[in-house]
């Protein structure tokens, strides 16, 4: 037996378990050691603390119970058999501190108050006071609560202030929460925005349409409607504007037949996706202009810089400026009828005939001779070889 220094309790000294094993039977051996394991654990032999069951000796130890002889005398030496008993802490009462942690959020026709949980052990109740006003001296008890959290209904909308504080068991009223009050506000009444919706207003949010109808151009199939909608980030399935203002809108899909006023910039639409045959127009101005393939009945250019350019039938009468150079023309493409100049210029040149004359007094270049011809259309000179 072992003695307690502090109560002079005598318990038990349990002793180690020893390991048991059994050679032909291994699932035997596993039960022996879980046993051991258990027991060890729960008396304080091994693992930790906080797993070890607590006695009759631990309760008495720390003075949570006592132990009572036949006539109700305390024993406190050596187990003569009485009956341990609960110990009576001993009554306490004081001015409770002030709450902390008040929290006001508003609901519908509510305000819903939130504060930390007390834990002084004399904790009776607490009080909430309110005012419509930031003044503690204006405010009324409106209602106390065992927990730290209450609901304060209200017939309307409206705003208050409001105060809590502590009562303990003896009924001592504790330190508000603050000077100020923290300020909460409801919603409007459900059966008052009910009433408001329904009216028979014409300037009522929603009306109802009794049958299928046609609102600026627009099929509207009868039921509630709301007359103005502001909405800041939603998602609707079917949604018919009579008369609306979008300032940004995302369309998965629109049909272009519903598109029957209005101008749409080009700048909003995607590159690469307007095929040629989707223009249909009188007049075509754009600042620049890609063109893989062009068939053009009658064009106007003003000021052009071209590639390469395929024309089938070019009227000269439109060349007007600029020079044409000579290696641009085909070979033996230009006939001597064609060319009417004083002077003629040229390095090398293949002649037939060149006469200064076509009748009378005249000079003749014909293959290798020269010939001079008089007024009579006489030769009277050739020279070269014929």
């Amino acid at each position: 037996m072992a003695t307690s220094r502090k109560t002079g309790l005598r318990h038990a000294d349990l002793p180690g378990i020893d390991r048991a094993r059994f050679p032909d039977n291994q699932s035997a051996t596993r039960f022996a050691e879980q046993v051991r394991q258990t027991l060890e654990t729960r008396f304080g032999k091994a693992g930790q603390k906080i797993d070890r069951a607590v006695t009759w000796g631990d309760l008495v130890e720390s003075g949570i119970v006592s132990m009572r002889g036949p006539k109700g005398q305390i024993i406190r030496v050596d187990d003569p058999g009485g009956d341990f008993i609960p110990t009576t802490p001993p009554e306490v009462d004081g001015i409770p501190p002030a709450p902390t942690g008040l929290h006001v959020t508003p609901g519908l026709a509510t305000i819903i108050l939130e504060w930390d949980q007390p834990t002084f052990a004399y904790f009776g109740y607490a009080e909430i006071w309110r005012s419509s006003t930031d003044n503690l001296g204006d405010a009324v008890r409106v209602g106390q609560t065992l927990a730290w959290i209450y609901a304060d209904p209200m017939d309307a909308s409206a705003t208050f202030y409001y105060w809590i504080r502590f009562i303990s068991t003896g009924g001592k009223p504790g330190p508000f929460n603050s000077v100020g009050g923290v300020s909460g506000t409801t919603s409007l009444d459900p059966t008052y925005l009910i009433d408001v919706l329904s009216s028979d207003n014409p300037n009522a949010l929603l009306y109802e349409i009794p049958e299928p109808t046609v609102i600026n151009g627009v099929p509207v199939p009868a039921g509630i409607y709301m007359r103005d909608l502001y909405v800041a980030n939603g998602s609707m399935t079917n949604l018919k504007l009579a008369n609306g203002a979008v300032d940004t809108l995302k369309v998965s899909s629109l049909s272009a037949e519903k598109i029957t006023f209005g101008e749409m910039h080009g700048d909003r639409i995607e590159a690469n996706t307007l095929d040629a045959d989707r223009i249909t127009v009188e007049t075509l101005a754009a600042r620049l202009a890609v063109i893989t393939t062009a068939y053009v009945g009658t064009a106007n250019i003003e000021n052009a810089a071209i590639t390469d350019a395929k024309v089938a039938n070019l009227n000269a009468a439109k060349l007007t400026a600029g020079f044409l150079s000579a290696d641009r023309l085909a070979a033996s493409s230009i006939t001597a009828g064609k060319l009417n100049v004083s002077t003629l210029s040229a390095i090398t040149a293949t002649i037939g005939v060149l006469r200064t004359a076509t009748s009378g007094s005249r000079l003749e270049i014909r293959d290798n001779l020269l010939l001079v011809y008089d007024s009579s259309n006489v030769l009277r000179v050739r020279l070269g070889i014929w």
